[in-house]
């Protein structure tokens, strides 16, 4: 049962999971990412920038940045909307739909969503600490 869902296809579908390393199944638990990613060149993978973030590179790692444990596409997950509907209707789309890839990303730290802080106060004191993440 999915941890968060986010609804609506602007939101790609993700799906995040409370999961457990099937290699090491009496660890930690670790926290899943399933989203579909658009494969235009030049936006960064996530799972990059994450390791970026955690290498000794650059004076790093920096500080509560989530350990990226691994990432990638999902094997022959593509959308084809924009194939298949030339094929189907032999138009072109006046506004091509962008090509999406099926993606997984895990990171060593379970995350909280925002509804399960019990009070303001709460996620308040935690702010400073996700400000600090930013380099």
């Amino acid at each position: 049962m999915p941890h968060y869902v986010a609804y609506g296809i602007v939101r790609r579908g993700i799906q995040t999971f409370i999961a457990i390393d099937e290699a090491d199944p009496q660890g930690r638990f670790v926290y899943l990412e399933d989203v579909w990613r658009i494969t235009e060149i030049g936006l960064e993978l996530l799972g990059k920038i994450l390791a970026h973030l955690n290498s000794e590179d650059d004076g790093g790692p920096v500080p509560f940045v989530p350990t990226l444990r691994c990432h990638g596409d999902v094997r022959c997950q593509i959308t084809q909307c924009q194939d298949l509907w030339e094929k189907n209707t032999g138009k072109r789309l006046k506004s091509p739909s962008k090509t999406y890839a099926h993606y997984r990303l895990v990171v060593n730290e379970v995350r909280l969503p925002l509804d399960d802080f019990e009070n303001a106060r709460k996620l308040v004191r935690w702010l400073p600490t996700s400000l600090r993440t930013r380099p």
